[in-house]
């Protein structure tokens, strides 16, 4: 069975013309591939600017929807753009550093957290609402979805 990968890195979309262009003009490129089999498509790192909700909202119907229509499977991993820089501000930042254990990462011997210790300020918010429309996976914790999908069709 054929299979393509698709990556896409640091597209930093923010909402104005030159990225509404961009994403235009990405579309059309994307529509131009002759592709066979299973294709999977994969955002890294910076999908967006400073995220914003309606940066991802942006990504959302100017991108990954058409790329869904296309038939494409998508996967999405964050980069630092992709934090709400207006909850990850310095106060945050210090309690983060000044926490040697790491807690907000671990949940002690048990392993990783499942959520975000203070959900109030989680800086990946909105990452995380855009990246719950693309469930189900097998098991999430605050690293991410750490069991991928089955993908023994496409290595056989």
């Amino acid at each position: 069975m054929d299979a393509t990968i698709l990556h896409l890195s640091d597209l930093h979309f923010k909402n104005d013309a030159e990225n509404r262009f961009r994403l235009s003009r990405l579309r059309e490129d994307l529509e131009r591939l002759t592709l066979e089999g299973a294709v999977y498509t994969v955002l890294t790192g910076d999908i967006v600017n400073a995220g914003d909700d309606g940066e991802f909202d942006l990504v959302l119907d100017e991108l990954v929807g058409p790329l869904l229509e296309l038939g494409h499977e998508v996967f999405v991993v964050p980069g630092n753009h992709d934090v709400q820089r207006a909850v990850a501000d310095q106060s945050f930042c210090g309690r983060i550093l000044a926490d040697r254990a790491s807690s907000y990462l671990f949940s002690g011997p048990t392993g990783p957290r499942m959520d975000h210790p203070d959900p109030l300020f989680d800086p990946l918010a909105n990452y995380r609402n855009f990246e719950d429309l693309f469930a189900p996976y097998d098991h999430r914790s605050y690293f991410g979805y750490d069991l991928p999908r089955d993908f023994s069709s496409v290595c056989d």
